[in-house]
């Protein structure tokens, strides 16, 4: 009997089964697909940035406005903005500024103007890029918010 059992010992195969090979890619396709669905949206993080960078803009405009006692307009042009009316000394606004990606695009609900004075007009400005969007918004009071 004993010489049965060790012989039967000795039969058995060292490997990889193919049923825990399959286990072992699946194990390896779910991490994967987390892996991938954890990382950020490149084009949603372009438009926060590009809306962050139109809010102090926006806010640093309205400061101008104020302070020269003048209207400025910011107007969305194909593939960027422009403020018309803003002092020739006021270097830290650009006049016209393109978008970060030419395919977001901006809305606004009606003219955007700021300034002249203290409590400005309230206005609402939308960028979308793809499936994304984000709405400046103002009150006319406070500053510029994201919503």
């Amino acid at each position: 009997m004993r010489s049965g059992t060790s012989a039967r010992c000795r039969s058995i195969r060292h490997g990889v089964t193919l049923l825990e090979l399959l286990v072992v890619l699946v194990i390896l396709a779910l991490a994967s697909a987390g892996v991938v669905a954890s990382l950020p949206d490149r084009a949603a993080q372009r438009l926060d940035e590009q809306a962050e960078r139109l809010r102090a803009q926006l806010d640093v405009a309205q400061a101008w406005a104020q302070a020269s006692a003048i209207a400025v307009h910011w107007r969305a042009d194909e593939g960027g903005y422009r403020f018309e009316g803003l002092p020739g000394d006021a270097t830290d606004v650009p006049p016209t500024h393109r978008w970060s990606d030419p395919n977001l695009s901006a809305r606004s609900d009606g003219p955007v103007r700021l300034g002249p004075e203290p409590m400005g007009e309230p206005f609402r400005i939308e960028l979308t890029l793809g499936p994304y969007r984000r709405v400046l918004i103002s009150d006319g009071w406070s500053g510029t918010r994201i919503e």
